[in-house]
């Protein structure tokens, strides 16, 4: 249940910096402005993995037990890769943002061709 509210509010975070750095740069490409807000999570856990792995990686063999150094870095691998994936949704997500900011998804977007 909070895996799903985290997802939740990551993709509403990611829609809302799109839509806002697309009302900021009009004409700033619309793949560059989606890049940029869907960025900023998957990098933070995409370091924290990365500091898992290597964290793993040095640690001494008699400090491991059976395995769980290895598992370690596999776990972490496995949600880097999982991260990758959000990364993508989160792409797609941001980047209907910022075609909703273009297109006129706002409270007084256009308000001359309505008069």
């Amino acid at each position: 249940m909070i895996g799903l509210l985290f997802l939740v509010a990551v993709l509403g975070a990611s829609f809302a910096a799109a839509w806002l750095l697309a009302r900021r740069w009009p004409f700033a490409p619309i793949w560059k402005l989606s890049l940029f807000a869907a960025l900023p999570v998957p990098i933070l856990a995409w370091l924290f993995c990365l500091i898992i792995f290597v964290n793993a990686a040095r640690t001494p063999q008699q400090d491991c037990g059976v395995d769980a150094c290895g598992m370690t870095m596999a776990g972490a691998m496995v949600v880097a890769g999982a991260t990758f994936l959000l990364f993508l949704f989160l792409w797609l997500v941001a980047g209907s943002g910022a075609v909703a900011a273009r297109h006129g998804l706002a409270p007084v977007a256009h308000k001359e061709t309505f008069e």
